[in-house]
């Protein structure tokens, strides 16, 4: 995690309390007698757990190629074969492998990102929430 810089605090705010207005009073300088700071939360490593059946995939995904997708699956209807892609062009033959030697370690590791993007058919992720 990375402090935002103090020129962003401002723009945070505004998100946040435009978002979670019943949590205005939660805000970082507010009244509140909890300790709160806006940070950055950097992906340094992506270890996936999805998917149904022949479908599914668990283990390491490479940050960059996570970063790549990342835009399409946000913004795109199709994003469900994105995710049956990874299982298909070969990463299910490293399922075992990985589950096995990073179960233990990925249990262990702060900067461990659960990642899973499930939309079926044609369903609109915005339509999900």
């Amino acid at each position: 995690m990375q402090d935002i810089p103090s020129s962003h605090i401002s723009s945070s705010q505004k998100c946040f309390t435009h978002h979670h207005p019943d949590a205005s009073h939660w805000v970082p300088g507010s009244d509140s007698p909890h300790l709160a700071k806006f940070v950055r939360f950097e992906v340094q490593k992506v270890y996936r757990v999805g998917g149904f059946g022949d479908e599914s995939w668990i283990g390491w995904i490479d940050a960059e190629e996570w970063r790549r997708t990342r835009p399409e699956t946000e913004s795109d209807k199709d994003a469900w074969n994105i995710d049956r892609n990874w299982v298909r062009e070969g990463m299910e033959s490293d399922v075992s492998k990985s589950h096995s030697n990073d179960e233990s370690q990925a249990s262990e590791t702060s900067d461990l990102v659960l990642y899973d993007v499930v939309f079926q058919g044609e369903v609109d992720p915005q339509e999900k929430r």
